[in-house]
């Protein structure tokens, strides 16, 4: 029934937008992202959290988009300074 109407939105959408719309689903803890390991490694009540292996997973979850700012702040500050051309 879900996928029906995810195949019905999507087909709607691509029709308005004109191109083709991929939903992703994942169906696999392997596939999930940073943030959904993070909050698992959070116990609710029943277990310990281990915060120092909570904290250092959140460092690194951050480092990408810290690194891709710093090193594209040249960039960034020279699109806000410069007159248009």
């Amino acid at each position: 029934m879900f996928s029906r109407i995810c195949r019905a939105l999507s087909a709607g959408i691509a029709k308005t937008i004109g191109q083709p719309v991929v939903a992703v689903m994942l169906n696999s803890l392997v596939m999930a992202t940073i943030v959904i390991g993070i909050r698992q490694m959070i116990g609710n009540g029943d277990t310990l959290t281990e915060w120092h292996l909570v904290m250092v997973t959140s460092l690194l979850a951050i480092l990408p988009p810290v690194a891709v700012v710093l090193l594209a702040q040249r960039w960034f500050v020279r699109g806000l300074i410069e007159p248009e051309k």
